[in-house]
């Protein structure tokens, strides 16, 4: 009788093995938007301020699409250092984009687009050639 339970119990048991978890969703305050709702914005706060990389690169384009730059740099920096290329992309191209930078913040952008290059990160790589041809102008 047991066997005829196990028998019965086993494709329950492949199929529950089989299932994959549910993806993580992020939400967005709206479709096409890098704006997070105040919930998504808590949570990612709360998994960045532990050191968790997508969750400091989407705080970082929060603030972006936020228009607050400055703060977007925090957390843009924050991914970066946890190693995150388009962190490392957007760190750049954002201090282009600030006038009242600082030349340090300046110097480290570059830093961050070197070391992405050298990453092999392809849209850093067109980032740095673009800034190259244009200088700041672009």
């Amino acid at each position: 009788m047991k066997i005829f339970h196990i028998i019965l119990s086993l494709p329950l048991l492949l199929a529950a093995c089989a299932a994959k978890p549910e993806p993580d969703t992020v939400q967005y305050v709206s479709p096409y938007s890098e704006k997070l709702t105040p919930r998504q914005f808590s949570s990612d706060h709360a998994e960045a301020m532990k050191g968790n990389v997508l969750p400091a690169w989407r705080l970082g384009r929060h603030y972006l699409f936020d228009n607050k730059p400055k703060l977007a740099l925090r957390w843009f920096r924050m991914a970066s250092i946890l190693g995150k290329e388009d962190a490392m992309d957007s760190f750049f191209i954002v201090t282009q984009s600030i006038k009242t930078i600082d030349d340090l913040d300046r110097l480290e952008a570059k830093l961050w687009l070197a070391q992405a290059c050298e990453k092999g990160y392809e849209p850093s790589i067109n980032t740095r050639k673009a800034h190259q041809k244009y200088g700041n102008a672009w």
